[in-house]
């Protein structure tokens, strides 16, 4: 279905899922409204791929999507082993607000070590990767010339 790379496409069907989730009221698991929702969105990824394909911004951001979901429970793990929630107890905040400030904590701190590994081991390995395969594809071919 050609037309569905096509970002209005992409842009309605996306509407589409979420009308179908929340309108009028929200939609229940297995209902029928969620399975409208779910298949338009699947519908609706190659028109949204087309739209944000070259935005250097939401590259950068899906570029750190893999590192911090790699990451992110180390980082709580550790979070939690340092003392940093049990620590913010002595701190007068309403529990939503020190639930919600923890959790930006947790967030901005894999986020950054999530940058800091995709910064210096991800894209190292990803160039010495490249390097390596152009090594390879120039062995096989002087090889066969042999």
């Amino acid at each position: 279905m050609p037309y569905l790379h096509k970002p209005i496409a992409g842009t309605a069907l996306l509407l589409t899922a979420i009308a179908a989730l929340t309108l009028p009221t929200y939609a229940v698991w297995d209902s029928a409204r969620f399975w409208i929702a779910s298949v338009s969105i699947a519908m609706a990824l190659p028109g949204i791929f087309a739209l944000t394909k070259d935005h250097t911004t939401i590259n950068f951001f899906g570029d750190l999507s893999f590192p911090v979901y790699i990451i992110h429970k180390i980082v709580f793990v550790a979070l939690i082993n340092l003392g940093v929630f049990s620590a913010t107890q002595a701190i007068p905040l309403e529990d939503t607000t020190r639930a919600i400030t923890l959790t930006l904590f947790a967030m901005v701190s894999a986020t950054a070590l999530a940058l800091a590994v995709h910064q210096f081991i991800e894209k190292p390995t990803a160039v010495l990767m490249r390097r390596l395969m152009s090594y390879a594809r120039y062995w096989k071919e002087s090889e066969g010339k042999a």
